[in-house]
């Protein structure tokens, strides 16, 4: 069974005895050894050089804590810890208009539960850009919102 995110592993939500805990942890590492990274993620992680201004990117980030948490792109931004998940078509329905599976619902609000903002690049959206400058402006402007939604207090969805 993979573990991906679940609220048994925000810390203050729900304990797990410490052999339990060990065992999961042991098992989430196992399966997260080679993390599988996505096309679309490759294309949205080689926009930030050079039109994307930020302190740090690193792809495929995974917490070193107990919460299990895996994030396309961890962003340091003007001091907030910025999840980018690049949200490919299997999170949304089918048909247009496009509305957020209940399983990418939850992955944002346990994120934001562990303190980060999410910010979210939908595939549609990402993909209407045509140029590479388009898509740096795009994923800038969805940076410097989901900082200062950080800075004013609001770990949300913020994109």
């Amino acid at each position: 069974m993979a573990l991906r995110h679940c609220a048994a592993f925000v810390p203050g939500v729900f304990s797990l005895p410490p052999q339990l805990l060990a065992r999961a942890q042991l098992s989430w590492r196992q399966q997260k050894q080679a993390p599988l990274v996505s096309q679309l993620q490759r294309t949205v992680y080689h926009a930030f050089r050079p039109w994307v201004k930020v302190d740090h990117v690193e792809l495929e980030y995974r917490s070193a804590a107990e919460n299990f948490s895996s994030v396309d792109m961890l962003v340091r931004h003007r001091g907030a810890a910025l999840a980018l998940e690049v949200d490919g078509p299997w999170h949304f329905t089918a048909n247009q208009p496009y509305k957020r599976l209940g399983s990418t619902l939850l992955r944002d609000r346990l994120l934001a539960a562990e303190g980060f903002t999410v910010v979210s690049v939908p595939f549609y959206e990402w993909e209407a850009l045509t140029s590479n400058q388009a898509r740096g402006a795009y994923l800038q402007a969805k940076l410097d919102a989901a900082a200062d939604a950080a800075a004013a207090g609001g770990r949300r969805r913020a994109g």
